[in-house]
Order: structure tokens, then C-alpha cells, then sequence
């Protein structure tokens, strides 16, 4: 619940970035970065903990991707790029049992 609870803040922080003038705009993006930020570590425990199984540990691991396109500095790029495999190797799994 934490993780979905940050990720949903980030969210809303980020689309009001466009809300804001343009001297609040970068206080905005910074909280929303944050946000992101802790929302990624609360859905790797999550993952890392084996408790999401099959559609769930795909949707999560779509969540994570979005998160690291958000953050969007170099060190998340890498990383959105091993949630990519994992992702694809989830889904691999998934129709070889027929789900």
C-alpha cells in the first residue's frame, strides 16, 4: 500500500508541475521526483519480498518502468532496462501457462 500510495502522490505532483508558474514549476518536479523515487524503492521490496505472483508482479513492474521514465536520469535508465527483461520474462511465463 505504501508503494501505491507514493506512486499516486507522484502522480498528482507531477501533472500539477503544469499547473504552476514557472518559478514553482521546479519545486514541483523535484517533489514529484522524490516521490518517484521512494515509490520505486517500496515496489522493489515488494518484488524482492516474492508476494507479487503473475499479474500482479507484471503490473508492478510496468509501474516501475513508468517511474524510472519519470525520473529520467542516467542511473534509472539503466535500471528501467533490467524491469524491462524481468518484464518480459514475466510475461513469457505467463503464456507458457496458458494465463
Amino acid at each position: 500500500n505504501e508503494a501505491i500510495l507514493f506512486f499516486d502522490s507522484a502522480n498528482f505532483i507531477y501533472k500539477q508541475r503544469a499547473r504552476v508558474n514557472t518559478s514553482e514549476y521546479e519545486k514541483y518536479n523535484n517533489l514529484s521526483i522524490s516521490l518517484y523515487k521512494q515509490s520505486l524503492e517500496k515496489f522493489e521490496t515488494l518484488r524482492n519480498s516474492g508476494a507479487l505472483k503473475e499479474q500482479e508482479l507484471v503490473d508492478a513492474l510496468r509501474d516501475m518502468i513508468m517511474i524510472c521514465n519519470k525520473i529520467g536520469d542516467a542511473q534509472h535508465k539503466e535500471i528501467k532496462l533490467k524491469y524491462d527483461s524481468m518484464l518480459k520474462a514475466e510475461r513469457k511465463k505467463m503464456e507458457a501457462s496458458g494465463q
